[in-house]
């Protein structure tokens, strides 16, 4: 009996290791930290007063002018090396892929700007992103606000894993946070250059590197790697018990 559990551990440790060696072969190499520059794009407008007449009445009517302030935050990174891969079994391809979070410069809490539909890295020599209402939509800069911002980047892909019902989980390898850059919304000018961008040997990311939640990647390992620990340890409770009830089973007769 304890030489069939053996060869049964024995067996099950053999494709733990097969799907670690899989697991690990899986994962892409992991991107460096990305170099950015930012600039206010301001396009604000006035919008002329109108007049019409009132279908009912005849009386002309008079609508106000009024000022739209669109302040947008330009975010240019320089692109680095990247070949997406292709999985053996077409299921899927590593891309590089860019995300960027933000805060107010008294703040201390960060915002991401993007969960599962971050931008692809382009095929130019820089990825230009924009932060402001169009994929913020609460954030309406205004004159004299201050915005600190950081950029990484992402290699792997964004999966789901049972329907189209369910959330979408990214795999892969994530570098870490870049130095932050600051910048101030100007008072009158159209484009202004960052007001201070800290060095990258200044100023490090205000959160260690982690996966997100939900996230395949669990201690270095990916999906694979967590089921074959996971079952790693099943089977190692199991021997444990048979053992013991042997044990108990010969003390009896």
């Amino acid at each position: 009996m304890r030489r069939n559990a053996l060869i049964a551990f024995m067996f099950t440790l053999f494709l733990i290791s097969s799907l670690l060696e899989y697991s690990y072969g899986a994962l892409p190499p992991t991107p460096n930290t990305p170099n950015f520059s930012t600039q206010v794009i301001n396009r604000s407008y006035n919008v002329p007063p109108t007049t019409s007449t009132d279908p009912y009445t005849g009386k002309p009517l008079v609508q106000e002018g009024y000022y739209v302030k669109n302040y947008t935050i330009e975010i240019t990174i320089k692109n680095q090396p990247y070949t997406p891969t292709i999985a053996e079994d077409g299921s899927h391809t590593n891309e590089l892929y860019y995300n960027f979070r933000f805060k107010g410069h008294f703040s201390d809490e960060w915002i991401d700007t993007f969960n599962v539909d971050c931008p692809k890295q382009s095929n130019a020599t820089y990825t230009v992103l924009t932060l402001g209402p169009s994929n913020s939509p609460y954030l309406y800069l205004s004159p004299g606000d201050v915005v600190d911002i950081q950029v990484r980047a992402l290699s792997g892909h964004f999966y789901r894993r049972i329907d189209f019902g369910s959330p979408w989980y990214f795999e892969g390898q994530k570098s870490d946070w870049s130095s932050t850059q600051t910048i101030t919304i100007p008072e009158d000018n159209s484009v202004v250059i960052p007001s201070s961008s800290a060095p990258a040997s200044q100023n490090p990311p205000t959160e260690p590197l982690q996966p997100d939640v939900g996230s395949a990647v669990f201690f270095g390992l990916g999906w694979v790697g967590v089921v074959a620990v996971v079952l790693l340890v099943v089977v190692m409770a199991l021997l444990t018990v048979i053992v013991f009830l042997q044990t108990k089973i010969r003390k009896l007769l």
